[in-house]
């Protein structure tokens, strides 16, 4: 169980995506003077589900054979959104979770000029 204020460590990721998606939900993300709180979240097994990245897309499945759990995976949408990703290995298989939606606490000026 995560505990306020406390760093996650390559062991939350090693469940199946649905129960660490729902169990990002409420964490705090950090990256380079930006920070918020994660509000949304989906879970996306890595074999047999078309909506996922890894379906149509062998670079996306060299990754989750060459990354531990807990990696980021991020990639480039139609050509216009960044997407944020973290791999989990455990449970029945391996996917992804994809972070949907942050409620930003810090760093707003720097998150509005990255969306430009």
């Amino acid at each position: 169980m995560k505990k306020f204020g406390e760093s996650l460590n390559p062991t939350f990721f090693q469940q199946s995506p649905e129960d660490c998606a729902r169990d990002l939900i409420g964490c705090r993300l950090e990256w380079k003077g930006c920070a918020g709180v994660i509000v949304e979240t989906e879970a996306y097994a890595a074999e047999g589900d078309e909506a996922c990245h890894t379906h149509f897309r062998p670079s996306a499945r060299r990754f989750i054979a060459e990354h531990p759990a807990g990696s980021a995976y991020v990639y480039l949408n139609y050509g216009v959104h960044w997407l944020l990703n973290f791999l989990v290995k455990g449970g029945d298989a391996d996917g992804f979770v994809l972070i949907r939606a942050l409620a930003p606490s810090e760093g707003l000026e720097q998150m509005r000029s990255r969306r430009r």
